[in-house]
C-alpha cells in the first residue's frame, strides 16, 4: 500500500488514495464513521470512544492510531516519519466516504419502507 507516490501519475495518485479509504477506512485501531456538523468522527476500537475532529494535526492523528502505523501506510522523509498532507487526505476521504455509505443505507430502507407500504395499498 505504501512506496514511492513521487512517481505517480494523477490518475495513479487518485487511485492509490481510493484503495486507501477501501483498504484503512476501517482497521484494527479505528473506524471511519463520516462527518456531522464539519467534524470527522472516527470510533476508537480500544476504548469505545467517539473522537471527533475539525481540522488534524500530528497530535489528533495519535489519538485514532500509533505514528508507527501512519509511517507504514504514508510514508515520508520528515522526522515524523509519515506524510501529514496524504493521511489528512486520506482522513477526510474516508470520513466523507463513511458518510455517503449511511445515506446511501437509509435511501435503501426508506425505499424498501415505501414499497411495502404501497403493497400494502393494493
Amino acid at each position: 500500500m505504501s512506496g514511492d507516490k513521487s512517481a505517480m501519475t494523477p490518475a495513479e495518485r487518485q487511485a492509490w488514495r481510493s484503495r486507501m479509504v477501501e483498504e484503512l477506512g476501517d482497521n484494527e485501531f479505528f473506524t471511519c464513521l463520516g462527518v456531522i456538523g464539519g467534524k470527522h468522527h472516527f470510533l476508537i476500537k480500544a476504548t469505545g470512544d467517539v473522537v471527533a475532529l475539525r481540522h488534524v494535526s500530528g497530535y489528533q492523528i495519535s489519538k485514532l492510531a500509533p505514528q508507527n502505523w501512519w509511517a507504514e501506510r504514508f510514508p515520508s522523509d520528515k522526522t515524523t516519519g509519515y506524510a501529514l498532507l496524504e493521511v489528512v487526505n486520506f482522513l477526510y476521504r474516508a470520513s466523507e466516504d463513511a458518510s455517503r455509505q449511511v445515506r446511501a443505507a437509509v435511501a435503501k430502507k426508506a425505499v424498501e419502507k415505501a414499497r411495502a407500504a404501497a403493497a400494502d395499498v393494493f
